[in-house]
């Protein structure tokens, strides 16, 4: 008679997680990266929390989340309480507390971390978002406790978080997968979005240069010319690609009706620069994104010194 063996199978297994969120320095410091990525982060909570919770399903552990929490200074920010609440969480109040505007954001964080720690029920992961590095010490006090400790940042402090935790996200990618592309019927880009549907269009893709979709003016009923001479000179002038945020800056600069949050009516900077700006390539990767003059550079030619994601 044959003998049974029994075959041990992994089950799938849900981390126990909290989510806790320095709304005021994450966004600031996302806006300077990625304006179009900053309104979906806080008009869109939903999609890339669920995003988050999915991520490792492949490898058989997904998120459940038992506490979610939003920091935010609601004199400055207050228009964006009400997406955060529809999507579970509870947004803490932090006015500002200073003239300099300092709010009491980070250390009613760093209390419900603290609480979170030593509560009845364990949490096996610790999720805290924020631009700034000032959280390292907690996030070490988290691996102290044996939890682990994922990191959603946005610039440079993403390299001080890399130290202690045990997972770094970059913010702007985790909204870029998070949020569908938005097309029309004919495939086209429409030329008005709603907010609650506005995406970043084709921020997976390298346009321009040689083998690149071409790039042609549209007919667009705002008269943007000034930046888009702007734009055109900081390319033809520059020694090499430059980086995203200040072609950004440059076309605003040249004219300010170019809001971050529509550009245009595009909906994104990466739209507008491959709808208006002839010869113009344009990567969002390697981060902070770059820009360059496809007749001289290719994507080939864009420095490979800093690690994706994050900002020299």
């Amino acid at each position: 008679m044959p003998q049974e063996t029994n075959i041990a199978v992994d089950e799938p297994r849900t981390l126990r997680a909290v989510l806790f969120i320095d709304f005021d320095n994450l966004y600031s410091g996302l806006r300077q990266l990625n304006p179009a990525a900053a309104e979906l982060f806080a008009t869109e909570p939903a999609r890339w929390v669920a995003t988050l919770g999915d991520v490792g399903q492949q490898e058989g552990v997904g998120r459940r989340f038992l506490i979610r929490r939003c920091y935010l200074n609601p004199r400055v920010h207050g228009r964006f309480r009400k997406f955060f609440t529809r999507a579970g969480f509870r947004v803490i109040d932090c006015p500002s507390l200073t003239q300099q505007g300092k709010s009491s954001a980070d250390i009613n964080l760093v209390l419900d971390v603290v609480d979170a720690l030593s509560a009845n029920t364990r949490y096996d992961e610790f999720i805290i978002a924020s631009g700034d590095a000032d959280f390292t010490p907690l996030v070490d006090r988290c691996r102290a406790f044996d939890r682990r400790v994922v990191a959603i940042t946005a610039g440079p402090s993403a390299s001080a978080y890399r130290a202690v935790a045990d997972e770094v996200m970059a913010a702007d990618r985790l909204v870029e997968a998070s949020v569908p592309q938005v097309r029309g019927s004919d495939g086209t880009l429409p030329k008005q979005v709603p907010s609650h549907e506005r995406t970043v269009p084709d921020e997976g893709r390298v346009f321009g240069g040689p083998g690149g979709n071409p790039i042609l003016a549209s007919a667009d009923s705002r008269v943007d010319t000034a930046a888009v001479e702007r734009v055109l000179t900081v390319l033809r002038t520059a020694p090499g690609p430059v980086y995203s945020s200040v072609v950004a800056q440059a076309a605003q600069d040249a004219d300010p009706g170019l809001r971050p949050a529509n550009w245009g009516g595009m909906g994104t900077f990466g739209a507008w620069l491959r709808s208006r700006v002839p010869g113009a390539g344009y990567a969002p990767r390697p981060g902070p994104g770059y820009v360059w003059d496809a007749q001289r550079f290719t994507e080939d030619d864009i420095p490979r010194r800093t690690p994706a994601g994050v900002a020299p």
